[in-house]
Formats: structure tokens, sequence, C-alpha cells
């Protein structure tokens, strides 16, 4: 999606960006992990579970860990799934793109005068 997307950026601004896109993932995966990393610690420390010992002190932090390891990133994975439903570049309109980025490599940029908005 992401080569996708820098593809309609590029019909439209007349510039290749592909690199500031996929540095910019990179970016957010990183901070993603991070973040998840951080809050999921932080939140087993909030609610009392603590990792030394190796035993769980009560029936409340395995419930508490059943949310935070499976029901919290279920719920996030189907949002992340209907955005991505939602996502409006379809592979008919991305061929349309590719066409025209073909096209215009082949002609020069100078003489390909169709708008993006025709996509």
């Amino acid at each position: 999606m992401v080569a996708d997307t820098a593809d309609l950026d590029t019909v439209m601004s007349r510039e290749r960006g592909q690199g500031v896109f996929f540095a910019a993932m990179g970016v957010i995966v990183n901070i993603g992990q991070a973040l998840g990393q951080f809050l999921s610690l932080n939140l087993l420390g909030l609610v009392g579970y603590q990792a030394a010992g190796g035993a769980l002190r009560g029936p409340d932090q395995l419930w508490w860990l059943r949310l935070f390891y499976a029901v919290l990133p279920t719920a996030l994975l189907a949002v992340c799934a209907w955005l991505i439903w939602r996502y409006p570049l379809t592979a008919e309109r991305h061929g349309r793109i590719r066409r025209h980025l073909d096209r215009r490599a082949g002609l020069g940029a100078s003489m390909v005068t169709e708008r993006a908005t025709q996509f």
C-alpha cells in the first residue's frame, strides 16, 4: 500500500518521493513498537504484576494479562482492518495510475498534460 500511495503522490506532485514514504513508514513502525513496549510494561506495573518470582499473585493479574495481550491487540487490529478496508486506492485505480506513470516515463513529463484529478 505504501508503494501504491507513493505512485499516487508521484502523479499528483510530478515528483518522485518514494523514499520519503518508506522512511516515514519505518519511523512509524519503530515508534509503534516503542510505544507498545512502553505501554504494555507500564500498564502491567499499574495493575500490580511483578515478573520477579515467575508467579502470578492473583486471578486479577491473569485477567489483566489476557486483556493486555489478547483483547486489546485484537480490538486494535480490527480498527486497522476497518481502515484498510475503507482505503480509497483500489487495484483498478492503481492500474490507471501505473499506466499514466508508464506513459509519462516514455513520453517525458513535459508532454503529458493529464491532470491528477482524473484518478
